[in-house]
């Protein structure tokens, strides 16, 4: 049987899509209807911090901020995007803006504890750590993409897929 897709808009930034097996009357769709038909799944929390960049923050038990997830968005009501590129430059204006370096605490001083860049496979994990938070980066090598200035047997290129902004002193659920 034919799925019938229904995109409701709940902000500007936020799309959520309900699959039925029946057609249902638009005017009669409502945020609680989406609720009641998915509340057995867990919830994500998402913002649109810039165009196509969504910000995902994850919380401790008791409520404060852990984690912040960031990656491009896939899709929208405007269309598809199989780009997932983040800029080394994005993720540090994004960091900035919601961890200014002044609230980030200190980095140690000793140079080795300040972070690293662990290499597995195909795969790059940077990160830079301070007093109370780390920020890492996770790359995707690729020795035939744009930027590999070191020849195309160097994997030292890639493309940065991820950002995250990890609290040290807090745990996620």
């Amino acid at each position: 049987m034919l799925r019938y897709l229904l995109l409701v808009l709940l902000s500007p930034a936020i799309v959520n899509v309900v699959l039925t097996d029946h057609a249902i009357d638009i005017g009669k769709a409502t945020a609680h209807t989406q609720n009641e038909q998915f509340k057995k799944y867990r919830t994500v929390e998402a913002y649109e911090i810039r165009p196509g960049l969504l910000m995902m923050p994850e919380y401790s038990k008791d409520g404060q901020l852990c984690q912040i997830g960031l990656e491009r968005r896939h899709y929208s009501s405007k269309g598809i995007n199989l780009d997932s590129e983040l800029t080394q430059k994005e993720i540090d204006e994004i960091a900035e803006e919601l961890v200014p370096v002044n609230t980030r605490g200190p980095q140690p001083t000793d140079v080795l504890m300040q972070g690293s860049s662990v290499l597995e496979g195909n795969a790059m994990e940077t990160s830079e750590v301070y007093e109370m938070v780390i920020i890492r980066t996770y790359t995707a090598l690729d020795p035939t993409h744009k930027n590999n200035r070191l020849g195309s047997k160097h994997p030292i290129a890639g493309i940065d897929l991820v950002g995250v902004i990890q609290w040290r002193n807090r745990v996620c659920q």
